[in-house]
């Protein structure tokens, strides 16, 4: 059985609308064409959920890692949640799951393998790089 992970960036704002334009190619471009929005510092939050059979996760709340390069998230950040949400769930379960996550960079750290592997934890390995349609989760 598998446990299914991912995280999501949520933004505050309005958003952008659709819009179409019948152009030839060489117009696509152009400035009256191409459609701008602001990138502007909105509120943003990365939330992680999981389910599997019979259960899911809470829904978490990823805070940054002031201590990063940037600011942004981090392995430590992940590990975070893992220790929160995925730690208690492996603990009280039965050790047939497998756990799975994508390829993102904080998710392929030595930290975090070595975090799976002192806990026994099995991982889905060979998980396709942008694979969103193959993980039950992203239609969720």
């Amino acid at each position: 059985m598998i446990m299914w992970s991912d995280e999501c960036s949520v933004e505050k704002g309005q958003g952008k609308r659709d819009e179409y334009y019948f152009c030839t190619s060489t117009e696509k471009w152009q400035p009256r064409i191409v459609q701008t929005y602001s990138t502007n510092k909105n509120m943003k939050v990365i939330v992680w959920g999981s389910f599997w059979d019979n259960g899911r996760s809470n829904l978490y709340i990823i805070e940054t890692d002031f201590e990063s390069a940037k600011h942004r998230y981090s392995a430590d950040s992940y590990l975070e949640v893992l220790e929160a949400e995925v730690a208690p769930i492996f603990s009280t379960s039965e050790n047939g799951y497998e756990f799975m996550q994508d390829n993102a960079s904080i998710h392929r750290t030595y930290k975090v393998r070595d975090w799976f592997i002192d806990r026994g934890i099995t991982l889905l390995e060979d998980w396709p790089p942008y694979s969103s349609d193959l993980n039950p989760i992203e239609h969720i």
